[in-house]
């Protein structure tokens, strides 16, 4: 992804200065891929949003994240449209996994295999993005922000039976799931003018 995004500000740098960019369309739609931690559309997946104003836009999204499935809904304000900084507010709900395994330590001073189950959480979520133009209609962009979790504990220990986890075990199982810390980056299609 560095690559990517050093590939295209360097083909952005070579162009003939003495030709402006060129312009940026207003579109109706845009569809693109996105990744990253806490993302709008997890680890890794896709993003659709509809520009219903200059300066307000729908999105909803759909991936992969630690916690299963992803979906988010969200409403996107752009200062300056369609470059330039926006703040997106959105809900997340990650579909959970019935069944996962993860070796780790017990306070019976041993570090085993355990069987998870995480059941479906959910986060809300606000993220400040800056884009970049990169060609008639299409936009790369970086995010950041943060998830706040709406759940308390979305995990249960399926097996072995009995066994209580560390500390620092809890907190790797409670570091999976929606919420925390936001970073991602993405590249959007625009069409429909």
């Amino acid at each position: 992804m560095v690559f990517l995004f050093c590939g295209l500000t360097s083909a952005y740098g070579q162009q003939n200065p003495s030709k402006p960019p060129p312009k940026a369309e207003y579109y109706r739609a845009g569809i693109g891929l996105s990744a990253g931690m806490n993302n709008f559309s997890g680890i890794v997946g896709g993003i659709a949003e509809y520009q219903w104003s200059k300066h307000f836009s729908f999105v909803v999204g759909g991936g992969y994240s630690y916690w299963g499935g992803l979906g988010s809904v969200g409403l996107r304000y752009y200062d300056k449209y369609p470059v330039g900084f926006s703040f997106l507010l959105a809900y997340n709900h990650a579909f959970g996994i019935d069944d996962v395994n993860l070796t780790m330590e017990t306070e019976q001073d041993s570090t085993i295999d355990v069987s998870f189950r995480y059941d479906p959480a959910s986060s809300v979520q606000f993220a400040f993005s800056y884009f970049w133009q990169t060609g008639k209609s299409n936009r790369f962009y970086i995010s950041a922000g943060y998830s706040v979790k709406l759940w308390n504990e979305p995990y249960e220990i399926i097996a072995p039976d009995g066994i209580r986890l560390t500390n620092s075990s809890k907190r790797l199982v409670e570091f999976r799931p929606p919420g925390g810390v936001v970073i991602g980056l993405g590249y959007m299609f625009g069409f429909g003018y």
